[in-house]
């Protein structure tokens, strides 16, 4: 049992936030208990709750891949010419935090490194260390949503299989074949324009086969109508190639859109197959892939991933609600590139991956189609490759169909044995659904929550390290200047000494001038004169009494001189604020 590791190099609060209580663990590889498992998503969610919250009050999250970024770009300049070093195996790489491992797949321009997400440049979040924080924080909030999806994935005892890949790999073909039944349209040119998800009828009270068509924005419920429209099984071939209205007015082929999000068939169970081999009639006359006792399976058909690039992004986010994926690889094209980008993504939380070489029966040469479709499996998903016997199968549903109808009517007669490869690959996949669903319903949970607490023991280390650094750093700084600062402290009284005698002496010499301004001008006024002869401003005229007209205007007269008095003593005022502010100014 693996703990997080305590670091008491450094008395930080982000140690006691980033790390939980030393029996905080991570879930093992194999384990079975759901409520365990369940337990570990709910701290993982508070444990992240709590590290955002710490990153937006206190502390800007340092990015370990900025690190890497840095190291990988001191190797490229001194391995000139060759390829750039993939800092997959460096300690500081991420899984799930890993900022080139965005939401949205982009096609990847540069080489080195598994085909993955589209790459940040290293620069920008060098030069802004608050942008790297942000971005980490946007995807801090991505994975709590992603925690509640498998926690509702968890607890729910039904599984979802997705059935996807490139386009004409024969996805609807093999879903065909699984159910012994043709339930999925088949076209030889792509037909399949939105995902169908195929259930069992018990689902719904109806005693008839239906399809609920879902629009977009509508948020299905079965048993509100209002949120679905419903249609007999046989429209689904038209359902499924039908366009909106905009996109039909527009003649645009290239972007076709269905009006509905997606297509709920619920339909009985699959018929049973009349010819199966001896050792299996004993048990059961069909191996039943949506119901087995009260555990219940949906097939999820999809449109190819390199139809368009809206159908691929819908895939990429539609596969984190989804349990097992079934990825459909044609045997004529292998892995193509988003073939790869897709297996890439799904590998973070879905360690094993049930894979389908669809069309093998077209392939000359068999051995060698294999051993490169096993190269590139070896690489994409190393956990899948391990447990290829059960989960990597090279088969034609096509002719799996042919001959389970043919053996239908051939009264048990053996027609032919190119059965035999879908008979295991339609047992493999029961047991993988069923039997080891700690494996196909679990371990998907278990392998995010071991990666994204490995990412979150990398970046609480990185951030020690960088609260650590930036300590020394002030700490260095705080002992360069400690020497002046004393000295600066240790003279501080003659400093304040000789401020105090300048304060004293500019408040001395300002009240004298002043004062003998004010006295002047006073003795002035008592004496019939003006209190200045010049005013203080240049700008202003110079004061002067009126003109005595006789006893008839005395008041007036006198009202005249009382204003001049007043202004000129204003003006006095005046010039000893000028020479307050010299003298102020002065010292």
């Amino acid at each position: 049992m693996n703990t997080i590791p305590h670091h008491n190099h450094l008395s930080l609060s982000l140690t006691s936030l980033l790390l939980l209580s030393p029996d905080f663990a991570y879930p093992q590889k194999q384990d079975p208990n759901r409520d365990t498992l369940i337990n570990v998503i709910d701290q993982s969610d508070q444990l992240i709750g709590k590290l955002e919250q710490f990153a937006q009050l206190h502390w800007s999250l340092v990015h370990p891949q900025l690190l890497n970024q840095q190291l990988t770009t001191v190797d490229s300049d001194s391995s000139s010419g060759s390829k750039p070093p993939s800092t997959a195996g460096h300690p500081n790489a991420l899984n799930i935090l890993c900022l080139d491992n965005l939401s949205v797949p982009h096609r990847r321009t540069s080489g080195g490194g598994p085909v993955g997400f589209k790459e940040i440049d290293s620069s920008l979040l060098t030069n802004h260390q608050s942008l790297a924080s942000s971005m980490l924080c946007s995807r801090l909030q991505f994975v709590q949503y992603h925690l509640a999806d498998l926690r509702t994935r968890v607890l729910d005892r039904n599984s979802r299989i997705l059935v996807t890949g490139d386009l004409n790999a024969g996805k609807s073909t093999f879903v065909n074949a699984l159910l012994a039944r043709e339930v999925a349209p088949t076209d030889q040119q792509p037909c399949t324009e939105v995902m169908c998800e195929i259930l069992d009828k018990s689902h719904i009270k109806s005693p008839l086969e239906q399809i609920h068509a879902i629009p977009h924005g509508s948020v299905y419920d079965v048993n509100d109508p209002a949120t679905y429209e419903t249609y007999s099984i046989d429209k689904l071939p038209e359902l499924v190639n039908v366009a909106s209205e905009d996109n039909e007015d527009s003649g645009d082929d290239e972007n076709r859109s269905s009006p509905y999000q997606l297509l709920k068939v619920y339909i009985s169970g699959p018929e049973t197959r009349k010819a199966r081999l001896e050792e299996d009639l004993n048990a059961s006359n069909a191996i039943s892939l949506l119901r087995q006792g009260d555990v219940s399976v949906s097939f999820i058909d999809s449109p190819g991933l390199n139809r368009d690039t809206l159908s691929t992004m819908e895939l990429f986010s539609k596969q984190s609600t989804i349990d097992v994926v079934v990825f459909v690889v044609s045997a004529e094209n292998q892995f193509t590139l988003s073939a790869q980008e897709f297996l890439w993504a799904a590998s973070q939380e879905k360690a094993y991956v049930f894979v389908v070489v669809n069309k093998w029966g077209g392939i000359r040469d068999k051995v060698k189609a294999e051993r490169r479709i096993r190269e590139q499996l070896r690489k994409l998903s190393p956990a899948t490759w391990q447990e290829r016997s059960e989960l990597v199968h090279f088969v034609d549903s096509q002719d799996a169909i042919t001959c389970a109808q043919a053996k239908a009517t051939s009264n048990g007669q053996d027609i032919s044995t190119e059965i035999e490869p879908f008979d295991h690959l339609q047992r493999s996949l029961s047991s993988f659904v069923f039997l080891r669903r700690s494996i196909s319903k679990l371990q998907p949970a278990q392998t995010y929550t071991r990666n994204l607490l490995q990412d979150l023991q990398v970046i609480t280390a990185t951030n020690l390290e960088a609260a650590k650094n930036f300590y020394d750093e002030a700490q260095a700084k705080l002992e360069k200047i400690l020497p002046r600062f004393n000295k600066l402290s240790a003279n501080s009284h003659l400093v304040d000494e000789t401020i105090g005698q300048i304060e004293e002496n500019t408040v001395s010499l300002v009240y004298k001038n002043s004062r003998k301004v004010l006295a002047s001008a006073l003795k002035n006024i008592r004496e019939g004169k003006p209190a200045q002869n010049a005013p203080a401003d240049p700008n202003s005229p110079e004061p002067y009494f009126p003109v005595y007209d006789g006893l008839l205007s005395i008041f007036q007269y006198a009202e005249e001189v009382r204003k001049v008095l007043i202004s000129s003593l204003e003006e006095s005022v005046k010039l000893a604020e000028n020479v307050a502010r010299k003298s102020t100014s002065d010292a």
